[in-house]
């Protein structure tokens, strides 16, 4: 069947509540396919549990459709509708397979109330707002979608609308290609988001997402954005090319990431900022223009199993809060390995940085260091800096080949040093600044010049230590 409307404004096709309709390998144009429900449906309290998928045929509604009405697509094209081409409202159901919807001056599919809508190799290209949007209390389950050049965002997901993502592929979309608003749920699953014009993934509010094995390639901003108090969860998930941090949790947002790959970010791999909290593991950052983790403000970062590779420097921790990272490894970085500033806690356990352009790891002035195990492996300038007011304890760490001292403690430092060892230094293997009272237990120097040097007024202790 073909049917063209006289304005596409205004609703071609109506499913009223309590009535089904399938229309297979049809043609409708220049005007929206509505699907009704009871008015004020309210939620299903079992919703959580539907037994609606993907696969659902929703024969069983259409055989007997007395909760909204029921829509079947199958090899259909909704073309040329202004505001949207598919509307879901009340307690409506439709499912859509093998159906394009094209050329709509508005939102693709617009689901509200507590609609559901199953869709199965669904084609969205070419509308000026959003490919798909969800909101008020109903579900979205898509597989092996194609939403393409849509004006606003690839899927929007708002109030507590719920969505279920496989498999899909979101391409130039001028906004975000995932949009989570309000207290939405979503679960994206092998998705692949290429060209976005603002971020690939983006959650605000109390929104909770999460991506698994997902491919997201050039976005115009982030890879995944968090704001709010959002949740996200990305698990084997590869970001690449992001024109802003590929990852960047804010506000008071969480946020945990397990086995993903970022390369090649023009900002930082990751950031952490406000009061966000994130923890990372397994995870590979290579390659960003800047930092591969930067977290500030009163932020907290756990970075865990890692490897941290390139750019200007590898971790910045210049947040109030407390951060750890364990059994890390920080390589080839322009500038410095670890950079701890004012104010914050940290903690590195077993964690290597090798081949920096300078300093391996630097305490600036009021941080709170604690570094067990691990070590410094041919940094450009010295491996360890500790600079003025500060007291870390480190202990067991070994720091080798250093362009300048293996620990440099700045004027008026303390700190303790347990059973370090410092080889191969070009600089003195210890400096001790002035009015500096470090101690020193079991720790030993091999193959230095000089082992200790020691500005005026400087007080350092030594207990069982080998030159």
């Amino acid at each position: 069947l073909a049917l063209r409307g006289q304005d596409p404004a205004q609703p071609l096709v109506r499913v009223e509540d309590a009535s089904g309709l399938t229309l297979d390998d049809c043609a409708l144009s220049h005007g929206r396919v509505e699907v009704l429900g009871s008015p004020g449906a309210p939620a299903d309290p079992d919703r959580e549990r539907l037994p609606l998928t993907v696969d659902d045929d929703l024969r069983a509604q259409l055989d007997d459709p007395v909760t909204g009405g029921v829509l079947v697509l199958r090899q259909t094209r909704l073309h040329g509708a202004h505001h949207t081409a598919l509307h879901l409202d009340g307690d409506a159901r439709a499912r859509a397979e093998d159906t394009v919807i094209d050329s709509v001056e508005g939102i693709g599919v617009v689901l509200s109330g507590a609609a559901v809508l199953l869709a199965e190799r669904l084609r969205v290209s070419d509308v000026s707002g959003s490919a798909l949007r969800a909101r008020g209390n109903s579900r979205l389950l898509v597989r092996d979608a194609r939403l393409a050049g849509a004006g606003r965002h690839g899927v929007l997901v708002q109030d507590t609308a719920r969505a279920r993502v496989e498999d899909c592929r979101i391409d130039a979309v001028s906004m975000s290609g995932v949009q989570l608003d309000h207290e939405a749920r979503a679960e994206l699953t092998d998705c692949r988001i290429t060209g976005v014009g603002g971020s690939a993934l983006a959650a605000g509010g109390t929104t909770r997402l999460t991506a698994t094995g997902c491919r997201i390639v050039e976005p115009a901003a982030n890879g995944l954005l968090t704001l709010g108090d959002a949740a996200a969860e990305a698990v084997d998930c590869r970001l690449s090319r992001t024109g802003f941090s590929a990852l960047h949790f804010a506000d008071r947002s969480t946020a945990t990431v397990l086995g993903t790959t970022v390369t090649d970010s023009r900002e930082h791999a990751l950031a952490v900022t406000d009061s966000a909290a994130a923890e990372l593991s397994g995870c590979t950052l290579t390659g960003p223009g800047l930092c591969g983790a930067q977290v500030t403000d009163a932020a907290r970062l756990t970075l865990r199993g890692s490897r941290v590779v390139g750019g200007e420097t590898g971790v910045r921790l210049r947040s109030s809060g407390e951060s750890e990272l364990r059994e890390c490894a920080i390589s080839g970085q322009s500038k410095g390995g670890v950079e701890i500033g004012t104010d914050a806690t940290v903690a590195l356990v077993a964690t290597s940085v090798t081949g920096v352009g300078s300093a391996g790891v630097t305490v600036d002035s009021g941080a709170r260091l604690r570094m067990d195990g691990g070590g410094v492996y041919g940094a450009g300038g010295s491996g360890l800096v500790v600079w003025q007011g500060t007291e870390p304890t480190v202990r067991g760490v070994r720091i080798e080949r250093a362009g300048k001292n293996g620990i440099l403690v700045g004027e008026k430092a303390r700190g303790v040093f347990e059973h370090c060892d410092v080889s191969g230094s070009t600089f003195p293997a210890l400096h001790i600044g002035a009015h500096a009272e470090p101690v020193f237990r079991g720790c030993r120097v091999f193959d230095c010049d000089q082992d200790v040097g020691t500005a005026n007024g400087a007080q350092p202790v030594f207990e069982e230590c080998v030159s």
